[in-house]
């Protein structure tokens, strides 16, 4: 009776395992959606109604960014526009584990007229015009 036990619950352990790949697949391609999501709905919402002015009235739009990389990995990087924050995560197909790799807030990234660029610089272009 106990091996027979045994046996369902390694059973149910190998067809949850199993499943993980399909759901990072559905997760990948919710990502995808929702990031496509976040580029058209905010330029199609600035093109009908002008921005709200009331945060707590304001909806945040997440953008999710997805790849795989060299190894099998999943990366998934989320960017918060109103907070200007960025979090990278890995997602390990064969394990089904999440690890969190950077967070990181880019607003005053953004303000950086140059940063190891290469010519013509912007401060050159602007020499040139008149």
């Amino acid at each position: 009776m106990d091996q027979i036990m045994s046996l369902q619950q390694q059973s149910h352990r190998t067809n949850i395992l199993n499943a993980w790949p399909s759901r990072l697949g559905i997760v990948a391609w919710l990502g995808c959606g929702l990031w496509v999501l976040g580029i058209a709905l905010p330029v199609a919402q600035s093109q009908i109604a002008p921005p709200q002015t009331d945060v707590a009235a304001s909806t945040t739009r997440l953008q999710v960014i997805t790849s795989s990389l060299p190894n099998g990995t999943q990366q998934v990087l989320v960017v918060e526009p109103n907070s200007k924050t960025l979090a990278l995560y890995h997602i390990d197909p064969s394990q089904g584990l999440i690890q969190l790799k950077s967070v990181r807030r880019i607003a005053w990234d953004l303000t950086i007229e140059e940063f190891n660029g290469q010519p013509p610089l912007p401060r050159d272009i602007r020499a040139v015009q008149p």
